[in-house]
């Protein structure tokens, strides 16, 4: 297992996500947050009830086994979006909340991180 950087950024999009993910946090628990970045790679501001949101961050989660979780997310998020090889949502609640035509239309998956 390799050391994180705390900067260090994963593509949901990513063929080699699931590898990339296990690697660096191999078999322990941990937090995680989805985040949309813009086409320069900067995090895409979210605007919330208070106010706009710069860091991105559009769901967090926690989990005992983080690559497995990891995992799960990048399905349902990518079954959500109609992603080749993702027919059906995995057991991820951020599946049917992505399902929407009103997130679909302000946010993409290759935009998640």
């Amino acid at each position: 297992m390799k050391e994180m950087d705390k900067d260090e950024i994963f593509l949901i999009s990513d063929d080699c996500f699931y590898d990339k993910i296990a690697e660096v946090v191999g078999d322990s628990s941990g937090v995680y947050k989805i985040r949309c970045l813009d086409k320069n790679s900067n995090y895409k501001s979210i605007y919330r009830l208070l106010g706009e949101d710069k860091s991105g961050v559009i769901y967090i989660g926690s989990s005992k086994l983080l690559k497995h979780r990891c995992s799960e997310a990048k399905k349902a998020c990518s079954a959500a979006y109609g992603e080749q090889g993702y027919t059906s949502l995995s057991p991820h609640q951020c599946g049917p909340k992505f399902n929407s035509e009103r997130i679909k239309g302000r946010f993409h998956i290759n935009e998640f991180a």
